[in-house]
Formats: C-alpha cells, sequence, structure tokens
C-alpha cells in the first residue's frame, strides 16, 4: 500500500503564500512571507505586510489536518500566538484551516499597542475578502 505524505513544510509554504495573495488583494498593500526575507527566525511572525497601517498585526499562518477550535493542537497554536505577539505588542491574528477547507482568521477584537480594548477570546473571522478587509480594519 502506498501512501502519499505531504511535506509540511511546502505546505505551510502554500498556505503562507494563498493568505499573502489574499491579504494583498483585500488591503492592496504587499504581504510577504518573513522566511523568504529573514530565514526561518523564532522571532518574527510567519507573514508581514511593509505598510505601516497593519504594522501593529502579528499574523500566523496554519494549514493543519483535522483541527477543530477547542482542540489541543488549536489551542496551543493559538496560545503560542498570543504569547509572542503581546510579547511584541501587536495584535495576535491566526490564520488557518483544516485540511483543505477555507482559511479563516482568529483574533482578539483588540486596539494594538498594548490597551486591549473589547477583547474577546478567539473570535472567528470568515476568510472572505469583504470579512477580512472589516477584520483588518477592526485589528488595525
Amino acid at each position: 500500500m502506498s501512501m502519499t505524505r505531504i511535506n509540511s513544510r511546502q505546505k505551510g509554504k502554500r498556505g503562507e503564500r494563498l493568505v499573502c495573495k489574499a491579504l494583498t488583494e483585500a488591503t492592496g498593500c504587499d504581504w510577504r512571507r518573513t522566511a523568504q526575507v529573514r530565514g526561518k527566525n523564532d522571532g518574527a511572525p510567519d507573514i508581514e505586510c511593509l505598510d505601516p497601517k497593519y504594522a501593529g498585526l502579528w499574523c500566523e499562518v496554519k494549514d493543519r489536518a483535522g483541527w477543530f477550535i477547542g482542540c489541543k493542537a488549536w489551542a496551543e497554536a493559538w496560545a503560542t500566538t498570543q504569547r509572542e505577539a503581546y510579547a511584541a505588542n501587536k495584535v495576535p491574528v491566526m490564520f488557518w484551516r483544516a485540511g483543505r477547507g477555507v482559511f479563516v482568521a482568529t483574533t482578539n477584537i483588540a486596539v494594538a499597542g498594548g490597551s486591549r480594548l473589547l477583547c474577546r477570546p478567539a473570535q472567528v473571522l470568515p476568510f472572505s475578502t469583504p470579512d477580512l478587509k472589516t477584520a483588518l480594519k477592526l485589528a488595525a
């Protein structure tokens, strides 16, 4: 029995590229994978935008099979995203999808710069262009 395994690094890169493309289309600003310009760096989010309007966001991308909100792996990834974002004084945003589903964005309704107003745990926002624009306006 032959089974094809997907290289997790390739899958991660592909997910990051898809999210960067969608964010670029939604915002009109260029988004990029940080690994392309900084190498594998634990002190950087997965993707970033050079436009100062979005400098307050810490964006991670997760493309995993079998995930759902509240499962242990999802909760650990969200906790790590929040911890890293708050350490950098940024708003956490985790773009994720389970398998080949649609990407969604999980974030806290917050204000960049340290004050977390209207902070709600793990709000999930659908990943479509109109909703993404709304989410980015709330987070930026």
